[in-house]
């Protein structure tokens, strides 16, 4: 259990060396630094210090020695030494009679919105220079002391977009006497116009040689004693990051040097306190402090996964994740040890092709850095179940200078269809117009113009029609919007049946001898998964829409092959107009024989004619109560569709304005996307009193789409 961490002898030396602390007084100076986290107590004080950062420090170098700096964007993973390399810059230019009054820098534990731009930042960028005085003229010629300010930004990413398009326009204003230094992990999470203003430099991960020397060259100094092996562990512990390394030596020494706080000698009633501080850092001790799980732990899991008889692995591996949780491990840790060893926990590297598993599936999609969320399959009974994400939404239905505001925010819009652009094959008036408004002016995106340049599209905002239809294939639905008026790409409709292709196909990988889809649905998903060379059964086949014989129930308990596919890997429920007992039946039990389960949506209704009808999710409720396991849903709300649909299209989501008529579908996909803006229209699922009282309620509503033709 990782709390064994902290065991009775280091409680007792930890006491002890308090005890002895206090009946024997130290220097002060002598106590802070040994108080002082290592991070800081080693970093690096000059540009020559900096390790293995030599393509960026060499270039800074050069600007040192003109005394001339860009506004500069230092962005890589933690622990490369970005914060460390702009002090040292810093010092050099500065030196310590000048750093405090020519040096403002701001971390993360700074807030970070608007007001701290408008306030602190511009207040210091303004500040006029003057010119030095009572300083000894040696001293600037040991430091260059050029004519302008420096603001670090730390962490830089986590800053508000308001604030970051404030910071750029006092960036421009006062450029003469201040420069900045944008400190991020996540360059994609900087502004463009903000971007493109700085020198960008990027930061490699350390290798492995410069940050064991770095290791040992600390642990000499601070005289460690240090088991084979421990250094090694320390790099792979820290994943790269070499400041969590260190502390994790540091946290280390202190528990075996718990004996020995100021260097002084232990009395004899102190010899347990004594054996503390004799011991060295082992491999194992570093394991417990990083929350390294135990082989034993992820052994015990594997063997649990890997049943001697079929349909017996729930109950094994439901009891090991039991200890797992109580005793504290990270499953995320869990699955990174077990690839880092065997390789990827997927599908293909079960030892029984049968056995597949949420965690394999949650192995597969790590590694493709895809979040595939399991979400319920009916909209929550009460308030209590989702707390509201938005304050109340604003009504724009004939406020023309509202709706123009709104507009102008967004370059891309998401549309659901159903309900929102038609019911049924019914094409709600003035539609057609909306969107031709829309595609014709606004702001312009690079992912919108190359589309409209190649299809002939005037410049305006971008469309994408996400659907969680899946009883359409993409090119059904061109056939349809283009049926309806509506002009319009393959390339800009995003469907659920297309969603779940691409997940079989690219993410989960199935083995050869396990390739086949078993579908519950129409030839929209059929259609979609041939366009991936992916093959399934089920489905439309007339095979599949007969009748329940009395021989059927023997064969499908035998696993008879002529009715359970061996090949079957997973299982796809999607919209199913001819749903019937023998395809609940066979995927019940291609399910519990280790078959997947996915699902196209969760809507549980779908709207038409004025009224509504059972939906796609509605097909997988018998199987979530007949297995007590929920699918793996690949449409809206799930974030995996808006990954992708971000991928494909390139679009900045501060940017980009979901529009749907059901709360908990389109608005919870909009909202838990972190887009800029959603917008409600009541033409569909969700009523006034869902958008104004629900638990989940979008920026703004409207009474029907046409409504934003009021900003022309």
């Amino acid at each position: 259990m990782a709390a064994n961490f902290f065991n009775n002898k280091a409680r007792a030396a930890a006491a002890a060396a308090s005890t002895s602390s206090k009946q024997k007084p130290t220097d002060g100076k002598e106590e802070q630094t040994r108080l002082q986290p290592w991070v800081e107590k080693y970093r690096p004080k000059t540009l020559d210090d900096v390790a293995a950062q030599d393509h960026t420090t060499k270039v800074l170098q050069r600007t040192l020695q003109a005394s001339n700096l860009p506004h500069m964007l230092f962005y890589g993973p933690p622990g490369t030494g970005k914060t460390s390399t702009i002090l040292a810059l810093a010092k050099s230019l500065f030196g310590p009679a000048l750093y405090r009054s020519r040096i403002l820098e701001l971390n993360a534990s700074d807030e970070r919105g608007i007001g701290i731009v408008r306030e602190k930042v511009k207040g210091f960028a303004r500040t006029q220079l003057s010119q030095p005085t009572g300083l000894d003229p040696s001293y600037f010629e040991q430091y260059p002391c050029p004519p302008f300010k420096i603001i670090i930004l730390d962490e830089a990413d986590s800053m508000t977009q308001d604030a970051q398009s404030a910071l750029r326009r006092t960036m421009e204003q006062y450029s003469r006497i201040t420069r900045f230094c944008l400190v991020c992990n996540y360059v994609t999470r900087i502004i463009e116009p903000l971007a493109s203003r700085c020198s960008k430099f990027r930061f490699k991960p350390l290798d492995n040689s410069a940050a064991a020397e770095r290791l040992a060259h600390i642990a000499k100094l601070e005289n460690l004693k240090l088991d084979e092996g421990v250094i090694d562990k320390l790099i792979t512990c820290g994943e790269g990051d070499l400041r969590r390394a260190i502390t994790y030596m540091q946290s280390a020494a202190r528990l075996v040097g718990a004996g020995r706080p100021t260097g002084q000698k232990d009395g004899d009633e102190d010899s347990e306190m004594a054996d503390a501080s004799s011991e060295a850092i082992t491999v194992r001790m570093i394991e417990e402090i990083a929350g390294v799980v135990p082989e034993s732990v992820i052994d015990r899991l594997v063997q649990a996964m890997q049943p001697k008889k079929l349909g017996s692995s729930y109950e094994a591996v439901s009891a090991v994740v039991t200890d797992i949780v109580a005793d504290g491990w990270s499953a995320g840790q869990l699955v990174l040890q077990y690839d880092l060893k065997h390789g990827h926990l997927g599908p293909s590297a079960m030892p029984h092709n049968h056995v597949w598993d949420p965690l394999a599936l949650l192995s597969e999609e790590s590694a493709y850095r895809i979040e595939f969320r399991k979400t319920r399959m009916a909209a929550p009974e009460s308030p209590k179940e989702y707390p509201a994400m938005t304050p109340a939404p604003r009504y724009l239905t004939g406020k023309k200078e509202e709706i123009k505001e709104f507009l102008d925010k967004f370059d891309v819009f998401l549309f659901d269809c159903d309900g929102v652009l038609w019911s049924g094959d019914h094409l709600f008036p003035g539609t057609v117009e909306t969107l031709e408004m829309l595609r014709s002016n606004g702001m312009r995106t690079p992912a919108g113009e190359k589309l409209r340049a190649r299809y002939s599209y005037p410049p305006g905002k971008q469309v994408v029609f996400v659907t969680n239809n899946s009883t359409k294939s993409r090119a059904d639905y061109k056939k349809k919007l283009e049926k309806l008026g509506i002009p319009s790409t393959t390339e800009e409709i995003f469907s659920s049946s297309y969603s779940a292709s691409i997940y079989i196909s690219r993410i989960l990988k199935l083995p050869e001898n396990k390739r086949k889809v078993f579908v519950i649905g129409e030839t929209g998903i059929e259609q979609e998964l041939q366009t991936e060379n992916v093959p399934f059964i089920g489905g439309t086949d007339p095979a599949y829409r007969r009748e329940v014989r009395p021989e059927d129930y023997k064969l499908i308990a035998a696993g008879d092959p002529s009715l359970l596919d061996p090949e079957v890997g997973v299982v796809l429920v999607g919209l199913d107009f001819h749903l019937n007992y023998l395809k609940l039946a066979l995927a019940y039990h291609y399910i519990k024989r280790g078959a997947g389960f996915l699902a196209t949506n969760i809507d549980s209704t779908l709207p038409n004619s004025g009224t509504l009808f059972p939906g796609a999710g509605s097909m997988s409720a018998p199987l979530i109560m007949m297995l007590g396991q929920e699918p793996v849903s690949l449409g809206k709300p799930n974030q995996a569709m808006m990954d992708a649909i971000e991928g494909k299209f390139k679009f900045d989501r501060s940017r980009t304005c979901m529009v749907g008529d059901r709360a908990n579908t389109d608005i919870r996909f909009g909202l838990e996307g972190k887009l800029g803006g959603t917008l409600g229209v009541l033409t569909g699922v969700s009523s006034k009193e869902d958008f104004l009282a629900g638990p989940i309620r979008p920026s703004v509503y409207l009474d029907k789409l046409s409504d934003l033709l009021e900003a022309k």
